[in-house]
């Protein structure tokens, strides 16, 4: 039997398009990504921001493969976002709990 994953499509095909920019701050961002839950079987997921730009995501069964992951993203300067099933945490931004 093929998963099923809700999501809002119907919504979204609803809403009328335009040329108008919408702002959208870091705080809509943090709000989505609080209602968004992590799978069971993950630890957390990490996304980095490198110092060359570059945006990097890994998601993490073991919390000692992310910790060893993250010490080595803050030893050389990225800034890093960390979701777990509790928490919303990041180096660039105040804490979201």
């Amino acid at each position: 039997m093929k998963k099923v994953y809700p999501n809002r499509i119907r919504e979204l095909n609803k809403w009328k398009a335009t040329d108008a920019l919408t702002m959208v701050d870091i705080d809509d961002g943090m709000y989505a990504a609080e209602n968004w839950r992590l799978p069971v079987g993950y630890a957390c997921v990490v996304r980095a921001e490198l110092a060359n730009g570059k945006i990097e995501e890994r998601a993490y069964r073991m919390h000692k493969a992310a910790n060893k992951y993250m010490l080595n993203l803050l030893a050389n300067g990225a800034d890093l976002h960390l979701m777990t099933h509790e928490s919303l945490r990041s180096t660039a931004f105040k804490d979201y709990d």
